[in-house]
């Protein structure tokens, strides 16, 4: 599942598939977005690329926030672990369940999620029919590649599974 927030850059730079690739890879540019993702055989088969960042990632829910004005990339996991990189440094660091960290901090480290992250996950960020346990155990509805739509009104957005952008909302 990707939830990709307004007001967001994010590109799809490459899927996995059957005949050879063997990551999906993604850019946020600018923006926030959270996904999970379902665990296979261990591997990082997921790499969320941000401004001054990488994240890989296997059986996570996690967010990133990026915003070269404001010197953030920030990543956050909720449930989970990842790999989170300083591309300036090559520092790494593990993230786990409610930790967060950015790479513009004057030292690169992981720390509690703060108030004010955990206040935007829950008003932009949330999903709304989806259930991130059961996609990111693989089981269950919403752990293809289908669409879970859900008609909203005002600022919400749409859930969205797999990475079929054309479901998102433009």
């Amino acid at each position: 599942i990707i939830k990709i927030d307004e007001m967001t850059s994010f590109k799809v730079d490459a899927l996995m598939t059957d005949s050879g690739g063997d990551k999906n890879i993604f850019t946020l540019a600018t923006g926030k977005f959270r996904a999970v993702v379902a665990s296979v055989a261990g591997t990082e088969n997921y790499q969320f690329n941000g401004y001054s960042s990488v994240c890989g990632v296997r059986g996570t829910d996690l967010g990133m926030h990026v915003d070269k004005s404001s010197n953030i990339d920030t990543a956050f996991v909720l449930d989970g672990v990842i790999n989170y990189t300083n591309k300036a440094t090559g520092q790494t660091l593990e993230l786990t369940k409610d930790m967060m960290a950015n790479t513009f901090d004057p030292v690169f480290s992981a720390g509690a999620i703060s108030d004010s992250l955990r206040k935007q996950i829950d008003s932009g960020l949330s999903f709304k029919k989806l259930k991130p346990e059961t996609v990111k155990a693989g089981e269950g509805e919403g752990s293809g590649t289908t669409e879970d739509k859900e008609t909203t009104s005002g600022d919400e957005k749409d859930d969205v599974t797999g990475v079929d952008t054309t479901a998102m909302d433009p």
